[in-house]
């Protein structure tokens, strides 16, 4: 079963989302379904 996750923050410029979402990925067990990663 996998992890549904969502992010706030980490767009463009922004070096720790990145990390985080590579991180969550090395498994596959986690599935990024909801983001909100500018103001814009």
């Amino acid at each position: 079963m996998r992890i549904r996750y969502g992010m706030v923050g980490g767009g463009p410029g922004a070096f720790i989302g990145a990390v985080h979402r590579m991180a969550a990925a090395l498994d596959g067990e986690y599935e990024l379904v909801a983001g909100a990663f500018s103001s814009d």
